[in-house]
């Protein structure tokens, strides 16, 4: 029974407001996300998917940078928790408020393409988002 992954850094010590480096994961099913923050970090991270890029015919990411339109269609995704099961919404997100976190989450990835990471309400400190792509096979 094989196992194919794929590591990626989409958020490396980020210092501010804005999204991470988009993915393509359409040839996985899910995704487990570590998250860590340093420096008393005070902010909120996003995790955005979609199934398409600029249109229909593009291998390009979406521009997650701009608003979900017609011909940009992205949305936040609900991650899962790997402490305790919970469901973190994907429009509330994961937020440090002055003390740093270090939290292993799980994404569905199946049937999308493309995936990243937004810093919104950016006050203090850095994060890290490190993912690893599962085929589950």
């Amino acid at each position: 029974m094989s196992r194919d992954t794929q590591k990626y850094i989409i958020l490396d010590e980020k210092a501010a407001t804005g999204h991470g480096t988009a993915i393509n994961c359409k040839d996985y099913k899910n995704a487990v996300v570590t998250i860590v923050t340093t420096d008393s970090a005070n902010f909120t991270v996003k995790a955005a998917g979609s199934i398409q890029g600029d249109d229909l015919a593009s291998e390009a990411a979406p521009d997650f940078t701009t608003t979900s339109t017609p011909t940009n269609q992205w949305s936040l995704i609900q991650m899962i928790d790997y402490a305790d099961g919970s469901a973190v919404n994907g429009a509330t997100g994961v937020a440090a408020t002055g003390t740093d976190i270090s939290r292993t989450l799980e994404m569905n990835t199946n049937g999308l393409e493309w995936i990243d990471f937004n810093v919104t309400a950016y006050v203090a400190g850095k994060i890290t988002v490190k993912v690893l792509l599962l085929d589950n096979q």
